[in-house]
């Protein structure tokens, strides 16, 4: 199951429009619409981090993530399969990209609940 995402553009905000629900036994994978931002994406985005926003020190991305990398085509990032989040918590999702110049990081909210 792909879930999109969708970004205002840039100046308006770094955040992803809404905020995701996931439930605790579902494997999702997001792809990420940046064509908003206006501006072509180059080489491979990265997973920067990923946080409960209660909690924002911890890197959780290694135990949501477990294999694979994030992936570009048509300003389109999309992320490995996403799993095994915690009922009741909130995510924040950190994905860095660059277009050949300049280093962006877009955020995304992910609420896990049933």
């Amino acid at each position: 199951m792909a879930v999109n995402i969708t970004f205002n553009k840039r100046g308006i905000s770094l955040e992803a429009k809404q905020r995701v629900i996931h439930s605790p036994s579902e494997k999702i994978t997001y792809v990420l619409d940046m064509t908003p931002w206006g501006i072509e994406i180059t080489g491979t985005p990265t997973i920067l981090k990923v946080v409960d926003i209660l909690d924002p020190t911890v890197n959780l991305e290694s135990t949501l993530f477990y294999s694979g990398a994030a992936s570009e085509t048509a300003n389109n990032i999309t992320l490995p399969l996403m799993q095994d989040l915690t009922l009741g918590k909130f995510y924040r999702v950190h994905v860095n990209f660059s277009d050949g110049t300049d280093t962006y990081e877009a955020t995304f909210l992910i609420e896990c609940r049933v």
